[in-house]
């Protein structure tokens, strides 16, 4: 059978693109042909390219700035496109081609426009219509969502009786290790061999909760200035030399402001790198310039920072299990609602957080900061419980978050379709 994987953007290193990669694992594992579609201008023999479906193309940010932002004149010619609203036009349109019956759907559901402040308040009553009919189109068609919280707003809202499909991961990879290409990266930031990184691998946008993160490294920061002498999990020893590197490896994709965030993340003594002009999907070279994959990014760190304030499910909570890093972890709604029941070994903070109106920043309180930062130094000091650790949530997820687990529940959806 030939399955269409249809998204604004392929091949890249959001959650949604991994997603896709995944399920075209699965459903190729089943004796499927796999071809994505999308709006990137990409030329490869399995990828078809519509213009019109990337998520900033020129067509259809004027009808997005129309229909929620203010009317505009017209003066010339986002795995999401049947949830979240952003391109109206690709909405309708599937919509219609399920209509027809032309081919079987099965919905993939990341996010929903009525979980959007900016999609939820459509300047015209027309296009509310359009949002409430055709994101998404209940048809003849499968729904998945990615979580229990989606899947039970869609049924109350939409009378949609969705599946959840969480995300996955592929446990049976071979590990992320230092090698040949990328035994250079570290030296390449000014890291050196007594330094202590913290790995950001999310895109740089406000939902992730980057500061968060950074208060909290604050913290350890200030622990860190009184522990030289201190032996960290892997032999090497705090000195009055030891810095800490904050490495964002995601693409920049911050809505506005943040020159604000930015300004923040460089207040202390903590180095930050931001490093995705330097990472893409795979191993590659660029005009000279050698690329490396998001998972060398792993390689090189010694904790994960994962601070987001919402997700769907979370792709680099996945990621950093099984590169096996400890983890800082807020916990959002997702995680509290599908994750947490797991039994993950993560250190996580549930605090009320305030928001800057002058900074358009949130701020954690003073106890939060120190005692995860506490935490933190407990794990890189302490070589058995760093271990122990990362290797029980390697298991668990292998466990319950595998290719394996996704290639059944693929399978039942199609024998469904």
């Amino acid at each position: 059978m030939k399955f269409g994987l249809l998204h604004f953007r392929v091949f890249k290193t959001d959650g949604v693109s991994l997603e896709m990669d995944k399920w075209a694992y699965a459903l190729k594992n089943l004796g499927h042909e796999v071809i994505y579609i999308s709006g990137e201008n990409i030329s490869r023999k399995d990828h078809i390219y519509i213009e019109e479906l990337f998520y900033n193309a020129e067509y259809n940010k004027k009808i997005h700035d129309n229909a929620f932002k203010k009317l505009i004149d017209f003066e010339s010619e986002k795995n999401n496109v049947s949830s979240l609203g952003f391109n109206l036009p690709v909405g309708i349109a599937i919509g219609n081609i399920n209509k027809k019956n032309i081919c079987k759907f099965i919905y993939h559901h990341h996010d929903f426009y009525f979980e959007r402040e900016r999609y939820s308040s459509p300047i015209f009553v027309s296009i509310s219509k359009i949002l409430e009919t055709y994101f998404p189109y209940n048809g003849d068609a499968i729904h998945c969502t990615i979580n229990e919280i989606a899947k039970n707003e869609i049924k109350k809202r939409k009378g949609i009786n969705a599946i959840v499909v969480p995300n996955v991961f592929d446990f049976n990879q071979n590990q992320w290790i230092k090698d040949e290409y990328n035994k250079d990266l570290r030296a390449k930031l000014d890291i050196t061999d007594e330094d202590i990184v913290f790995l950001q691998a999310t895109r740089i946008v406000r939902r992730k909760g980057i500061e968060l993160g950074y208060y909290i490294l604050e913290e350890f920061l200030n622990i860190l200035k009184t522990k030289n002498g201190t032996e960290l999990y892997n032999g090497r020893k705090i000195s009055s030399n030891t810095k800490i590197h904050f490495v964002l490896a995601g693409l920049n994709e911050y809505e506005y402001n943040f020159h604000n965030l930015d300004a923040l993340l460089n207040r202390s003594d903590i180095v930050i790198h931001y490093i995705n002009n330097i990472i893409d999907h795979n191993r590659k070279n660029i005009n000279n310039v050698k690329i490396y994959s998001l998972w060398d990014a792993y390689t090189i760190s010694d904790f994960i920072t994962y601070t987001s304030i919402i997700e769907g499910w979370g792709n680099q909570l996945l990621e950093g299990l099984f590169a096996k890093k400890p983890m800082l972890v807020y916990e959002y709604p997702v995680f509290k609602s599908d994750i947490k029941k797991y039994g993950f070994d993560l250190i996580t903070f549930d605090d009320k957080l305030i928001y800057d109106e002058n900074t358009k920043l949130l701020k954690l309180n003073n106890d939060a900061k120190i005692i995860a930062a506490e935490k933190i130094f407990e794990i890189l000091s302490n070589k058995n419980m760093y271990y122990k650790v990362v290797n029980k949530n390697f298991d668990i997820a292998k466990k319950y978050l595998s290719y394996e687990s996704l290639t059944m529940i693929i399978s039942e959806l199609v024998n469904k379709s």
